[in-house]
């Protein structure tokens, strides 16, 4: 039962996966441009734009999962709901950093697994 719920929610991801980046870039932008609009404003000069920019997109994602949510009749469930807390921060990351650095971070850390594989194996 478990097993069939895990591949149809990885189905339901590979068959949205445009859908899926063209949100993820969505937010990013949003999180951009409004970060850049308000970071002026007295209230929010006190604060590191960095911080401003993590709570944005976390928002952003939590609101974008909770529309989805709503439109398709998705259960709520917890662990969902703590993906797309680590999900904003990575697009946190990505809206200071860039598409780029993100990229390069999955790389790296690939290409260390590959080299432990390669060192076990000798």
């Amino acid at each position: 039962m478990v097993e069939a719920m895990q591949l149809d929610i990885f189905k339901m991801v590979m068959e949205n996966l445009n859908l899926l980046i063209f949100v993820a870039g969505v937010i990013c932008f949003l999180t951009v441009v409004i970060t850049q609009v308000t970071k002026g404003l007295p209230g929010l000069r006190s604060i590191p734009t960095d911080l401003q920019v993590l709570v944005l997109s976390v928002a952003f994602t939590l609101v974008a999962y909770f529309a989805y949510v709503d439109m398709t009749g998705f259960p709520v469930t917890w662990y969902f709901v703590i993906a797309m807390i680590v999900i904003g921060f990575v697009l946190a990351l990505v809206a200071t950093k860039g598409w780029t650095y993100v990229a390069d971070l999955f790389w790296r850390f690939q290409h260390k697994g590959d080299e432990a594989d390669a060192d076990e194996e000798e």
